[in-house]
């Protein structure tokens, strides 16, 4: 993954439909690569869709997804922002970075 922006997804965007759901026009991030964010897990394990909470003995695993498109972060945050999620940038486990959707705290 040579673009300049990285992405994670551990829930419902790391598919191609909720993509071009979102992005339009058929577009979608492709097939992406499987990731692992450490110390966070889901604040409901039975939901994939539950927000992440902080838990330092947990990981989620998602798929990462490189873009150069300033349009892209811009669709996915205006979709986010709608449900209380912000983004932010954290490290996966194989030492990059990529932006995550968080929810926020006091909503």
């Amino acid at each position: 993954m040579t673009n300049s922006e990285r992405i994670f997804f551990y829930a419902g965007l790391k598919e191609p439909e909720a993509q071009e759901a979102i992005l339009g026009d058929g577009k979608n991030l492709g097939a992406g690569k499987d990731a692992t964010l450490k110390g966070y897990k889901r604040l409901d394990p039975n939901s994939e869709c539950s927000p992440l909470v902080a838990d330092t003995e947990s990981e989620i695993r998602g798929k990462v997804f490189a873009f150069d498109d300033r349009e892209v972060k811009a669709r996915f945050d205006e979709v986010e922002n709608a449900i209380d999620y912000f983004r932010t940038k954290l490290e996966l486990t194989d030492g990059t970075f990529a932006w995550v959707y968080m929810k926020h705290p006091n909503k």
